[in-house]
């Protein structure tokens, strides 16, 4: 800041502060903390939204009375002072008065005359957070030292202004929060759209079968003699009689009279699984694309974290082959989340999946939406296996039920459905890019605030220039602190 405002002055956080101090971990770390006993405050409880409760650690009263030194009183600011959350900063509340806390955050406990909220937000401003980022040091960690914090330049108002500053930002903040709060129901209203959309298409209400031209679906032993002829066509051998046992209790909702219930094996020429078995070893830096569970979400196929195989592998591995306008379906991880492999994703191969290959009268996108259905979802979720790890395997998929309208129909469920969901994927994005503007806007009033142009001034608040020379004053007068050896704490 090249101008101070009228009555502000130019300090540091050594003049202003009573106190500045970090602490330590027990010896054993992790292990050696309590069920209940003493608050240690650590860096993953430090927030600019304030302390967190989430992860608290405890310690018991001899490990606490070794940190007697760092113990937190009611307003202190708490500042990350290493690794990747440096420079989170916020304010103890009451009910850590009497907490301990560890090596990674200091207390800065405020002189009288200096708020600590002013301090706090000042020290979260856009040109405070960068100054702390430059001073930091080492090549692999990131940290402050207490010399650092004490020369850590600071612009201080009167102090009539830092209450109006202060009171002004957590108004503008709590705006600021209730609007964030709405815009994070975006993504949970979106899903609970989303799903209410599919069950609407596939009880038959999305696409009125009047409106548009459509042939009636044939009867199941004609559409089963179909599947027949193809997998005769592909060379395939006559199915096994399918083990598992379907869901007796499955309630099927009403459809139109148009529509027929059939299972997945009534619709697939072929239905197979992708390679179970050890990867080590197996992969390669470059070479045909092996899908995962983890590439496959709902109706998409990631291609974040997409591991290759070779071609003897895949070779090797024919049977997992898959073909453009293949259905998959995830048998461990996120069983039943299901997607339709893309033409433009070339050859590629896959393990630990459920693999579909549809007959002509089922749209495969048709089938994806619907398997990512509550409705199939919760079915699919009764049908799966294993105790340890559950598992969603072909005998299930064969006879996991779906909803068949004639083909036509079946094309504008899909297309109507793609059209909502794009519209809802509008509206997600847009409060995305809301929650950001809110972001940058907190970051830009912070910025206004700590140059003197967010509240107004008063002519008769004492200058800060005198308000520093009192508290030099009386720093100079102060009967100075007998040094004892500090106590130790084991620290690991």
């Amino acid at each position: 800041m090249s101008e101070l405002s009228q009555g502000w002055a130019t300090t540091r956080i050594g003049e202003l502060t009573s106190k500045i101090g970090s602490g330590a971990t027990p010896r054993g770390g992790a292990k050696a903390y309590k069920l209940s006993g003493t608050p240690l405050l650590r860096s993953l409880n430090i927030h600019f939204d304030g302390v967190r409760d989430k992860g608290i650690a405890f310690i018991d009263e001899e490990q606490a009375a070794k940190l007697d030194n760092v113990q937190v009183e009611t307003a202190d600011v708490l500042l990350n002072i290493t690794g990747a959350s440096i420079g989170r900063v916020a304010i103890a509340p009451e009910r850590y008065e009497g907490a301990r806390v560890n090596q990674h955050v200091a207390i800065i406990r405020t002189v009288d005359g200096v708020e600590p909220s002013f301090l706090s937000r000042y020290l979260a401003s856009p040109d405070a957070q960068a100054r702390i980022l430059e001073e930091n040091y080492g090549v692999t960690r990131q940290a402050l030292t207490k010399g650092m914090i004490e020369d850590f330049p600071v612009y201080l108002p009167p102090l009539p202004e830092q209450r109006r500053i202060v009171a002004k930002l957590d108004r503008l903040s709590a705006r600021s929060a209730a609007a964030r709060d709405l815009l994070a129901r975006t993504t949970k209203l979106a899903t609970r759209a989303k799903q209410a959309i599919l069950a609407h298409a596939f009880q038959g209400g999305l696409v009125d079968g009047s409106s548009i031209v459509v042939t009636s679906v044939p009867p199941r032993d004609e559409l089963i003699r179909l599947r027949d002829e193809r997998r005769t066509a592909e060379g395939l051998r006559k199915k096994g009689k399918n083990r598992s046992v379907p869901i007796s209790s499955a309630v099927l909702p009403d459809v139109p009279g148009t529509w027929q219930w059939l299972t997945f094996d009534d619709c697939s020429w072929d239905m197979t699984v992708g390679h179970v078995g050890p990867m080590k070893d197996r992969y390669v830096e470059d070479g045909i694309p092996f899908l995962r569970s983890l590439n496959v979400k709902p109706n998409a196929i990631s291609s974040r974290d997409i591991r290759y195989i070779d071609t003897d592998f895949d070779e090797e591995l024919r049977k997992s082959r898959l073909l453009p306008g293949d259905l998959v379906v995830v048998r461990t991880g996120e069983p039943g989340v299901a997607a339709v492999i893309d033409e433009n994703l070339g050859l590629c191969n896959c393990s630990d999946l459920v693999i579909s290959r549809l007959c002509q009268f089922i749209d495969p996108h048709f089938a994806a939406y619907y398997m990512n259905s509550n409705f199939a979802r919760h079915t699919s979720s009764a049908m799966q296996v294993g105790v340890a790890q559950r598992h969603f395997n072909v005998g299930a998929m064969s006879v996991m039920p779906v909803p068949l309208p004639p083909i036509e129909e079946q094309v504008e469920i899909v297309r109507r459905i793609e059209a909502a969901f794009a519209r809802i994927d509008r509206m997600t994005e847009e409060a995305s890019r809301a929650a950001h503007l809110l972001d940058r806007l907190d970051e830009r009033l912070l910025a206004k605030a700590f140059r003197g142009k967010l509240v107004p001034q008063d002519p008769d608040d004492e200058p800060a220039e005198a308000l520093l020379t009192r508290i030099r004053e009386a720093r100079a007068a102060a009967p100075k602190a007998e040094r004892g050896r500090r106590k130790k704490i084991d620290a690991e």
